[in-house]
């Protein structure tokens, strides 16, 4: 099925091969949703409860009301108020995420097969197996993108074929350790989707697109900057190439439309972008959880959740089908 025939008709795609799976998920929700509502409650009541006690507590002291030992009694409360409001909060996102990843590892490849052969791989699964195109650390920092990343640490992966090209899409968090002192803190310098193609023509070079509203995230090292006669695109993003003539052929009107209207499917997120001979890299940067068609709180049976999910593999799957399609006529 065509990209745009899957964007046109989904309304008809999700009532045919979408919901009649759900049943079993949404009776599930509904019987999980009282213990989550229960534990979430608890968890502000208990946080509420005790903000509004140190404010009384900061109070009486001021007016010397309290001695050394009520004084150290109300700490003991109050730092118990807090943990217990704390681990009711955990319950209740535990509660929520497996509900959340359950939908996701059954629904999700219906989703997908729309569009070809896939697999979703939550972090337990890829132990046991080997990804078709695994992004290293490495390899982002050789591109040029995150050069002060340290560590990477995976989420869900979504692997498969579409139209004959290997495809991997993984969650990935990228940080590095600031240190001042004898202290230090974790930064985070990526947190969103790394999508990894191997394209059936092999391009020269490297280029990347680095958008201005993250200009940290990459060096363009030995490559060159470009500037381009779209002036809305060179204002959204830094390029970088060895190859000013296969840039400029690749970078045409469509692709930077096709670009657009990614970032306008991903809710404006910072999206970069690599080609580096037949690989073509895309980094959607953002603290959401992608591709989530369920909550705990809400009714499954919502279209809007699939359709925006839907949505996001098309933009992907639409930039990668350009550029493996595009003629290679220049040199």
């Amino acid at each position: 099925m065509e990209l745009d025939e899957i964007y046109k008709n989904f309304g008809n795609i999700y009532t045919s091969k979408i919901v009649p799976n759900l049943a079993p998920f949404e009776s599930k929700r509904r019987s999980i949703e009282k213990k989550y509502n229960r534990f979430d409650f608890i968890s502000m009541v208990l946080g509420v409860t005790s903000t509004i006690l140190v404010f009384i507590c900061k109070f009486m002291d001021d007016m010397n009301y309290l001695n050394k030992n009520t004084d150290t009694i109300l700490t003991v409360i109050l730092l118990c108020g807090f943990a217990m409001s704390a681990i009711f909060c955990y319950i209740a996102k535990d509660i929520d995420r497996k509900f959340r990843d359950s939908v996701k590892s059954e629904i999700l490849p219906i989703i997908l097969s729309l569009f070809g052969e896939f697999t979703v791989k939550t972090p337990t699964q890829q132990k046991k197996n080997k990804n078709i195109l695994k992004t290293s650390l490495t390899e982002i920092k050789k591109l040029g993108f995150f050069q002060q990343a340290e560590k990477k640490k995976d989420d869900d992966i979504i692997e498969g074929i579409y139209k004959n090209l290997e495809i991997n899409i993984t969650e990935t968090t990228l940080e590095h350790e600031e240190y001042c002192g004898k202290h230090s803190r974790t930064i985070r310098d990526f947190k969103g989707l790394i999508v990894k193609t191997k394209l059936n023509k092999n391009y020269k070079g490297t280029t990347l697109l680095a958008a201005k509203n993250n200009s940290h995230s990459a060096t363009k090292g030995k490559l060159e900057k470009v500037e381009l006669e779209d002036v809305e695109f060179n204002k959204m993003y830094n390029i970088y190439s060895d190859n000013q003539v296969e840039v400029r052929y690749l970078l045409d009107l469509s692709f930077m439309e096709k670009i657009k209207q990614a970032k306008e499917v991903f809710g404006g997120s910072c999206i970069h972008f690599a080609i580096a001979d037949d690989l073509f890299y895309i980094f959607i940067n953002s603290i959401k959880n992608y591709f989530e068609i369920a909550k705990t709180e809400k009714n499954i049976y919502d279209i809007q959740n699939f359709r925006k999910v839907c949505n996001e593999f098309v933009s992907i799957f639409k930039l990668i089908e350009h550029l493996n399609l595009a003629k290679k006529d220049c040199s």
